[in-house]
């Protein structure tokens, strides 16, 4: 049996590396912004064991059974199927970490290997981080996963035409979502524009649960309700989140929602779907053709999915002036 070299020793070192810290890594791209943080909180990560698609079944109509009964009246026997199916793909995403052979030779000490491995990882979640908050509120093209733009489209409801899981919005008025233009300035009208979305997107006892905005609308909103709104989520303000809660829903601002736009979310059917097979894996070191040098890749297989756009709102075309 030949003798190891030295590029075999670190691939085992530099995998155990980032095995050992992998869900460490994972945790923190998932809490690093408010909208991934609000669904880690809610344990609304669900992981899957693969296949080509995933499928959502979906309750979009009532039992037309259901009657008022007379003296000897009869209930009927009709068959009722009220649930249909969504369908929605795999999207693929990942990057790479290059390990230099000069590196290697240079920095010849254990802990210097693990602390440039250690930043680099580091780099690669940052990475990661910034593509999927971009892609949240980026409509969906080519192989990109599905952003709020296709569950939450910024279209009055009869002009909809997004089909998120396949379905298509201008063909079933179930799967529309709530969308509002604002009615003037935020200054003026911002609070009972504010109030009707949140009453559009609830029903009975199901009301949204998240709110996110611009940075611009949520300072006005902090001004204006500063003297009666304080911070309330302790956790998310251990993050460093700025939080207010507006009807029991925690309200942020990312730097990546679209001007003059507030998204009203119940993340009761918001789904961050994960294949347990690609969560966050490092495939084997690799050499790369005529260099001494080895990469390896961090690789997810992920979709953000719906199981009720009617729950979800937009209101656009804020203004503070």
């Amino acid at each position: 049996m030949g003798v190891p070299t030295l590029s075999e020793t670190l691939d085992t070192l530099y995998t155990t590396t980032w095995q050992a810290t992998k869900k460490q890594v994972t945790d923190n791209i998932f809490t690093a912004t408010p909208f991934f943080y609000e669904m880690y909180k809610a344990e609304n990560m669900e992981r899957e064991d693969g296949g080509r698609y995933i499928e959502e079944p979906l309750m979009y109509a009532t039992n037309g059974t259901i009657s008022w009964i007379g003296t000897a009246g009869t209930i009927s026997t009709a068959d009722v199927d009220p649930l249909t199916m969504s369908v929605w793909q795999w999207r693929n995403l990942g990057g790479s970490v290059v390990r230099l052979w000069t590196d290697d030779m240079a920095n010849s000490g254990i802990h210097k290997r693990i602390d440039i491995m250690n930043a680099k990882i580091e780099n690669l979640r940052l990475s990661f981080v910034n593509q999927l908050e971009q892609n949240l509120f980026t409509a969906q093209t080519g192989i990109a996963m599905s952003g709020l733009p296709d569950i939450v489209e910024s279209n009055a409801a009869a002009s909809q035409t997004k089909s998120p899981g396949g379905l298509s919005k201008s063909t079933y008025t179930w799967w529309r979502n709530q969308r509002a233009a604002s009615s003037g300035s935020f200054a003026t009208y911002g609070e009972s524009d504010m109030m009707t979305m949140f009453n559009n997107c609830s029903i009975g006892n199901d009301h949204p649960n998240l709110i996110l905005t611009t940075q611009t609308v949520f300072e006005y909103y902090e001004s204006d309700a500063s003297d009666r709104q304080r911070i309330v989520n302790d956790d998310a303000a251990k993050l460093g989140f700025r939080t207010f809660a507006y009807k029991g829903a925690n309200m942020y601002y990312s730097p990546q929602t679209p001007s003059g736009k507030m998204y009203f979310l119940n993340l009761k059917y918001l789904k961050l779907k994960m294949d347990k097979k690609a969560d966050f894996d490092m495939t084997d070191w690799k050499a790369i053709p005529n260099q001494l040098d080895r990469v390896a890749q961090i690789v997810c297989r992920l979709e953000l999915v719906c199981r009720n756009c009617r729950m979800q709102g937009v209101l656009d075309s804020i203004t503070t002036a």
